[in-house]
């Protein structure tokens, strides 16, 4: 599975197809293509009570109900992983 840091356009076809169709598949891809990073450095580096698994969740969530707000993030992998440590 390609990454989105090695294809510059696969986060812009994600990103609108999230946002002006909707795209439940897009945004699946999304969540499968980022949440094992974001798991290994939850791990590494969240000392918090809340599981790591339930704070991706709530991220992803918060996303997928402010999809007006993807059309701001440039980098989603920074975006991602800040809110992870946040």
């Amino acid at each position: 599975m390609q990454k989105l840091n090695q294809d510059p356009f696969l986060w812009t076809k994600l990103r609108y197809a999230i946002v002006f169709d909707r795209d439940q598949l897009a945004f699946k891809t999304l969540f499968k293509k980022n949440y094992p990073d974001l798991y290994d450095f939850g791990h590494a580096n969240i000392k918090s009570p809340v599981p790591v698994e339930d704070i991706i969740s709530e991220i992803f969530m918060k996303l997928w109900l402010l999809e007006d707000k993807l059309m701001e993030i440039e980098n989603i992998k920074t975006y991602l992983f800040r809110s992870v440590r946040s």
